[in-house]
């Protein structure tokens, strides 16, 4: 896993049926198998540095959601249950049993937490690495009237993009799209960035990532909601980023208050397990890129104590 170079191209394509496959990155062997879930736009890529530590010792799947990276479209709007039902019918196609170790970035820990709330039987820890939570926009609404403007131009640039994918004219060449094409991952290898500026010239990657934003605090979040159980003592670590740009176009002492308001997100996600805890960690939002090692531990960590208490 040493060599990044295998994410320049699909590493595993799933059949799940209906005429689609999700990329998958398998690797390594044993007990629990660790599920790793990317944020919003992330791919397999995202956990990279985590999942090449970890399948030193155990069975580990990162995937693609339907139409990011190297993955099929999927049928819209793209809500957590749609992306949930995706996942399981990779494990499936796989014959990956459980118990799974779950661990979810940002808007993944949605995949992740749904999954548990629906199937605990199956899951033995979780891991949320600075994650999203389904009652951050209307708490940050109630910090910030203008937050909300923010998701609002995310909206846009992922319709425009799309609109441009869908006639021909999207281009890197052009500064007007300089955005589109903004992957988010330092130093990567050239052939890599050229793979990835190659995906974003995709309409339906556009579509499903305004789809999924769209659902982000509405229909996905309900789904969360209606969900949302005590998840009694299973092992459940909280991993939130200290250094996090919540809404950077804020000024300071909004920035502030928006992230007291995510700490305590956070602490009410570890207070769904008996066994749930939270830790502060000295990074910005994509911890797995900046310390991959401390998040590999973490998941170690949960894997452990999951042994301890079966």
């Amino acid at each position: 896993m040493s060599d990044l170079g295998r994410y320049a191209a699909p590493q595993q394509l799933v059949d799940i049926g209906g005429g689609r496959r999700i990329n998958v990155c398998l690797s390594g062997a044993g007990s629990p198998t660790v599920i790793l879930a990317p944020g919003l736009g992330g791919t397999t890529l995202s956990w990279a540095g985590t999942q090449r530590r970890l399948s030193e010792t155990t069975r580990v799947l990162a995937y693609d959601r339907a139409a990011f990276g190297f993955s099929d479209a999927g049928p819209l709007p793209r809500t957590t249950d749609a992306i949930v039902g995706d996942l399981r019918a990779v494990l499936h196609a796989l014959g990956l049993k459980p118990p799974y170790i779950l661990a979810g970035h940002s808007a993944g820990s949605y995949d992740v937490r749904l999954f548990a709330f629906r199937h605990p039987d199956e899951v033995a820890g979780l891991v949320l690495v600075d994650p999203s939570s389904e009652e951050q926009t209307d708490r940050f609404a109630q910090v910030s009237e203008g937050f909300a403007k923010q998701n609002e131009v995310g909206l846009a640039l992922y319709r425009r993009c799309g609109e441009a994918a869908a006639a021909g004219t999207l281009a890197l060449s052009n500064p007007e799209y300089a955005d589109c094409f903004k992957l988010g991952y330092p130093n990567l290898p050239g052939a890599i960035t050229d793979a990835y500026h190659a995906l974003r010239l995709s309409p339906a990657l556009w579509s499903a990532w305004a789809s999924e934003l769209e659902c982000f605090g509405g229909e996905s979040a309900a789904q969360l909601r209606a969900a949302r159980h005590p998840l009694g003592a299973m092992p459940l670590l909280v991993l939130t980023a200290a250094n996090i740009d919540v809404g950077p176009d804020n000024p300071p002492g909004m920035q502030a208050r928006l992230r007291s308001v995510w700490f305590g997100l956070h602490a009410e996600l570890a207070a769904l397990s008996s066994r749930g805890a939270r830790r502060m960690i000295d990074a910005g939002h994509n911890i797995q890129l900046e310390q991959p090692q401390l998040v590999a531990d973490a998941i170690a960590e949960v894997i452990a104590l999951a042994a301890a208490g079966a």
